[in-house]
């Protein structure tokens, strides 16, 4: 199951006015198709004994992966309940974050400046940027990476 398969189960199963609207036709939240498993083999019988409490209200099995021994780590259920408008935005805002090079705009907000102060930047030659176009455009990694080297530098300043 997806991410999205996740959120949709999550907003169905809440019973949200918000997945009603968006999923009307589905009744019952999406389900992976189940595959067959071997039967058990049968247990040898044990000796009667006094129950537990661990026993009496035992934890659900752990897959093999995601157990306490296993070197990928402990597993973690996170359960999220959004609205459309909210589902609309992630996925927006994933979308957005996957291109290596950045508009104007895109760059100015991810550097949480306006974007005629980046603008002025770049045509001076304080920021990596391009032109492609007559448009500014900047890289992601580039831009990252000077931003490393502003904190290095402002560090070298204060230290000095």
């Amino acid at each position: 199951m997806n991410l999205a398969d996740a959120i949709r189960n999550a907003a169905i199963e809440s019973g949200s006015i918000a997945a009603t609207a968006m999923y009307p036709e589905r009744s019952r939240p999406f389900e992976e198709p189940k595959v067959a498993e071997p039967a058990p083999a049968p247990e040898p019988a044990a000796k009667p004994t006094a129950k537990r409490a661990s026993q009496e209200n035992p934890m659900p099995e752990i897959p093999a992966p995601f157990n306490n021994n296993s070197p990928a780590g402990n597993l973690v259920r996170l359960e999220l309940v959004l609205t459309a408008e909210q589902i609309a935005l992630l996925f927006k805002s994933i979308v957005t974050g996957q291109h290596t090079i950045m508009t104007l705009r895109e760059a100015a907000a991810h550097l949480r400046i306006p974007s005629h102060a980046l603008e002025s930047m770049a045509s001076e030659g304080e920021i990596p940027a391009f032109l492609l176009d007559g448009r500014w455009r900047f890289s992601r990694v580039a831009v990252d990476e000077w931003l490393q080297l502003q904190q290095l530098d402002r560090k070298d300043q204060e230290a000095a």
